[in-house]
């Protein structure tokens, strides 16, 4: 589907979703990961996933992500 069709398909109900994503880059255990994981979640709203994907429940063709490029301040975080 090319990206014109798509915008035309948002237009006419199509949904879409957001998500913040980090890239972490230093050793850290599973442990480690989760309490960090942890700490940047709101919990009432956010749920995380590490090393997985989320489950997305409905009818979908495309998943894209966008990130800052490497070195890029992230600010979010």
């Amino acid at each position: 589907m090319p990206i014109q069709n798509a915008l035309e398909n948002n237009a006419k109900g199509a949904v879409s979703m957001r998500a913040d994503s980090y890239i972490i880059d230093s050793k850290l255990s599973k442990k480690e990961l989760v309490k960090l994981a942890e700490a940047l979640t709101n919990p009432i709203l956010e749920s995380y996933h590490i090393d997985a994907s989320p489950n997305i429940k409905g009818n979908y063709h495309y998943a894209i992500e966008i990130g800052f490029k490497p070195g890029v301040t992230d600010n979010v975080g």
